[in-house]
């Protein structure tokens, strides 16, 4: 390798280090709602770096050199001619708190202070009499569900995140599946489906007289304007039995004990990547159990694709690796597990994201 090589290879060395640092420096810009102290929704309006500081608390010169930093991310632009001004550009207004579809939750819920102390002990987690699927519960005790109902502010965070990536799964799937393929469902079942903003978008292209069903776990929040019905009962958004917010139904059940029966249609989004393959088909088999003849099943998730092919589920794998039992799978490990669950996959639709519909019937 001659000097020039050389040079570049520790060029692009340096740029990858400086990524990890610059993810962070995301981080900070996130936990001080940075972005939400700029003028507006609208990108590219221009604010003094002593403004935002102002608003937020936050020391000037440290600010100023935190917001030239992230002009290297892209989601921050500086002015050539005032250089003390700063503007969100069409990425970062993903940060306001405001934004339809706010990033924010998510980085929260990836740098808080459990998912970093468990990504910590990847080093340790890799070696060959470790069992890197424990790595959460090494660190912190109980497992990453236990921690959640023990930790009220994390499953916050948590069920923040996964309702961000329920709603743009939902977003990427109406532009890209075709029309027609829930327009026959009469019941429709989004497990582990949240406050459902799934739901909310399927509606545009499933029949206008379709059930929809939410099944979560308990006391998770769903949408709604003061009160709802649980029963005959009032509640503040807690799921403790059954409610419906306007066309929408909230059922509490936990999915590895039960399951709502005689649905034509169940849908899994990012669920069967936080289970490892026995967990994986245990709900897999439970779904086929429990719903109509033929039913449907969409699971949308990642599928890892074929090497040298760069895709955020490789990544996103190491981190299930260590915080859950799960994995995220390949077309083939997707379809050994609808075969041993008595299900047989039809097609796989691709978004044009990360996100792919696999779509499988009951055989």
């Amino acid at each position: 390798m001659d000097n020039n090589q050389d040079a570049m290879v520790i060029a692009n060395l340096l740029k990858m280090i400086t990524n990890f640092d610059i993810t962070h420096c995301l981080a900070a810009f996130a936990k001080r709602g940075i972005a939400d102290s700029f003028p507006s929704l609208t990108p590219y309006q221009f604010m003094s770096h002593e403004k935002i500081a102002l608003n937020n608390r936050i020391d000037p010169a440290n600010l100023y050199r935190l917001l030239r930093c992230l002009t290297m991310s892209g989601i921050v632009k500086q002015s050539v001619s005032e250089p003390s001004q700063f503007a969100l550009t069409d990425m970062g207004v993903y940060f306001r708190k405001d934004h339809y579809n706010s990033f924010l939750g998510y980085v929260k819920y990836d740098f808080s202070p459990a998912i970093v102390d468990t990504m910590r002990e990847l080093p340790n987690s890799l070696g060959e009499d470790v069992d890197a699927e424990k790595t959460f519960e090494r660190v912190h005790g109980v497992n990453i569900f236990d921690y959640m109902g023990a930790h009220p502010e994390f499953s916050s965070l948590f069920q923040e995140a996964m309702n961000f990536r329920s709603k743009y799964s939902g977003e990427v799937v109406i532009k890209n599946m075709p029309k027609n393929v829930f327009k026959k469902f009469r019941h429709i079942v989004d497990i582990g489906g949240g406050e459902g903003g799934f739901l909310q978008k399927l509606k545009e292209i499933c029949r206008h007289d379709a059930r929809l069903t939410v099944q979560e776990m308990e006391h998770v929040n769903v949408p709604n304007e003061g009160n709802i019905n649980v029963n005959g009962a009032t509640t503040n958004g807690d799921i403790s039995s059954t409610a419906v917010v306007g066309d929408i139904e909230f059922v509490a059940m936990n999915m590895f004990e039960d399951m709502v029966h005689g649905a034509d249609c169940y849908i899994m989004k990012h669920v069967l990547h936080a289970f490892s393959d026995k967990e994986a088909l245990q709900l897999l088999k439970k779904v086929v159990a429990i719903s109509a003849r033929r039913a449907n099943v969409f699971i949308i998730e990642c599928v890892i694709p074929d090497p040298g092919i760069d895709h955020f589920g490789k990544s996103m794998d190491m981190m299930l690796m260590i915080a859950t039992s799960g994995r995220e799978r390949t077309h083939k490990e997707f379809e050994k597990l609808f075969n041993d669950a008595d299900l047989k996959l039809i097609e796989i639709y691709g978004t044009g994201t990360d996100i792919s519909v696999l779509h499988a019937v009951k055989i």
